[in-house]
């Protein structure tokens, strides 16, 4: 998924022997929690959120991993919570977390500018 939409609830990634982009830089909330459950077999999930909300991270993986790059900048209050469930073998997930003057980049163009932060 990536530009303007609403959402709520959760949000399914299968990433077998691939890979698999979920932008949510753009993305309305509707709900204080938002869960993205995240598959990988031999293949990865990029996620892209702004800095400005929170996220938390668990699951397992084997034989691969999760990473977070970009804003370490501490979400604002009130800010809504997108937690992540990563299951991973033979494969993993990274979340880019940017400032909101990626948005309107291309994905390419984030990374990059995640990555510039230094962190």
């Amino acid at each position: 998924r990536h530009g303007r939409f609403r959402l709520g609830g959760s949000v399914t990634s299968i990433a077998i022997m691939g890979g698999d982009n979920i932008d949510l830089r753009e993305a309305e909330i509707d709900d204080d929690e938002v869960d993205i459950y995240a598959f990988s077999l031999m293949g990865g999930t990029d996620i892209y959120v702004p800095d400005t909300v929170e996220v938390v991270v668990d699951g397992f993986a084997l034989m691969g991993g999760d990473d977070q790059k970009g804003s370490r900048r501490p979400p604002r209050p009130g800010a809504p919570v997108v937690r992540i469930h990563s299951y991973a073998i033979m494969g993993g997930m990274t979340i880019w977390r940017l400032p909101a003057e990626a948005r309107g980049m291309s994905l390419r163009e984030a990374r990059r500018a995640a990555k510039a932060l230094g962190q």
